[in-house]
């Protein structure tokens, strides 16, 4: 059965937005509708193998139950058939909870991101549980040169070392090291962006993301405690310039450090 995804969003751009993440994967954008009858007509006229509905998708006259979260229950009630994800702005988040406990196996935040689209597409048709939900700041995968420096124990810091960040938020980084490095331990963080400009800040190894010894993996997740003002707004900047699609925020920026060449660090594993 083609994997067909039928979007339902009262914003067009936004549903349009959604099916162009589709193209070239395993997964057919089958239309969209922008109502909570369109959406159950068209689930029988069309029969999708899945509904993409926003949170906010407003009910019809004709059907006052379809709408906003009651649409993943009325979809669990009418048509069990169907996998659901639902879709929202990051300030209907605090209803995805909601939307899951009706029905719905995933979510997807806006702006889109492809790769969380497919993630959560992915998820519908398996034998795990819905995507677990949890308050968050909005997490980017981008690969970006890292120099770090710890304290020293006389005070002052060691000296600079270079490792990678593999994916950022507004609060903390995913970053991979050359070495494996203590929980807790107090790191001083420079991120080189695509313009050679730089995110400084101080940040604490909170968790070990991924760490394989034999293989020479250590990636690590950085809570940022201590950014300045100016850098902080730049984070969230190059943030929003990435969900935006922003050709700048794409460069690649590990060519600025040369000690990487060696192949100190490990590529990602997949």
């Amino acid at each position: 059965m083609p994997r067909t995804v039928l979007v339902a969003d009262p914003d067009p751009a936004a549903a349009l937005a959604f099916g162009a993440a589709l193209k070239g994967t395993d997964y057919v954008y089958a239309g969209a509708v922008n109502n909570g009858k369109a959406l159950i007509d068209a689930v029988f006229a069309v029969g999708p193998w899945a509904v993409a509905a926003d949170i906010s998708l407003p009910d019809h006259p004709q059907a006052p139950s379809v709408g906003w979260v009651a649409t993943f229950h009325h979809l669990r009630e009418v048509a069990p058939f169907v996998h659901t994800l639902a879709t929202c702005i990051p300030a209907q988040l605090g209803l995805v909870p909601a939307s899951i406990g009706g029905g719905a196996r995933a979510f997807a935040e806006k702006p889109y991101l492809k790769t969380e689209i497919l993630a959560a597409l992915d998820r519908l048709d398996t034998q795990l549980p819905p995507q677990p939900f949890f308050a968050r700041s909005r997490r980017v995968p981008r690969t970006l040169a890292l120099r770090f420096r710890q304290t020293a124990a006389g005070g002052g810091t060691t000296i600079t070392k270079v490792g990678l960040v593999r994916n950022m938020s507004e609060t903390g980084l995913r970053i991979a090291l050359p070495e494996p490095i203590a929980p807790r331990t107090v790191l001083f963080a420079d991120i080189e962006l695509p313009d050679r400009s730089v995110i400084r800040g101080r940040g604490q190894i909170v968790r070990e993301a991924l760490v394989d010894r034999g293989a020479r993996i250590f990636e690590y997740g950085l809570a940022l405690f201590d950014v300045e003002t100016a850098h902080r707004a730049k984070l969230k900047e190059f943030i929003s310039r990435v969900l935006a699609g922003d050709p700048i925020a794409t460069g690649d920026t590990t060519r600025y450090l040369p000690e990487l060449k060696g192949g100190a660090i490990t590529p990602a594993r997949r």
